[in-house]
């Protein structure tokens, strides 16, 4: 888990290809231990890390296969965070249709699950994905989103999603 923690701070230097590479030796070794839990988040972080570096298709492939994975191990938190990070892959690759079925599971994940900001995230994400599909109700996902963020206290995504309702 420390290492999983250094793994995601190297990230936020800017050095992703690092970061990669730290997460992708916390995934062997989480596997040789059958530590699935860690093994699955290091997976969400690299296709985060995939995401944040430009590489909307590693990312996609990448949070894929841990959602298969977390689906399989019934780690619902999991699911939700990988299909997070898939949507917007997706919605960076023109899927949108894809992207919104991603981006429907997490929702109704993080909803029932009371995870607040994958939430907020990815209901701001699903709106995105809505208006370029000239849905008239991806308004309604951005005050969702608002709402959420501000009941967890997450004043950076309830601005987001604000700016987004503009």
């Amino acid at each position: 888990d420390a290492d999983n923690s250094f793994a995601c701070a190297q990230s936020f230097t800017g050095d992703l290809p690092a970061s990669i590479a730290l997460f992708e030796d916390i995934v062997k070794r989480a596997g040789a231990l059958r530590f699935g839990s860690l093994e699955r988040q290091a997976l969400t972080n690299i296709a985060t890390c995939h995401m944040r570096g430009g590489n909307a298709r590693g990312a996609a492939d990448a949070s894929m296969k841990v959602v298969e994975l977390a689906r399989g191990a019934g780690d619902w938190f999991i699911v939700a965070s990988a299909q997070t990070v898939c949507s917007g892959a997706l919605l960076e690759l023109g899927e949108l249709e894809r992207a919104k079925s991603a981006a429907d599971e997490a929702i109704e994940i993080s909803l029932s699950g009371g995870h607040d900001y994958h939430a907020a995230l990815t209901l701001l994400r699903r709106a995105e994905i809505r208006s370029r599909q000239n849905d008239a109700t991806a308004g309604e996902d951005a005050v969702l989103a608002r709402q959420r963020a501000e009941h967890s206290g997450n004043t950076d995504l309830a601005f987001r999603a604000r700016v987004w309702l503009l």
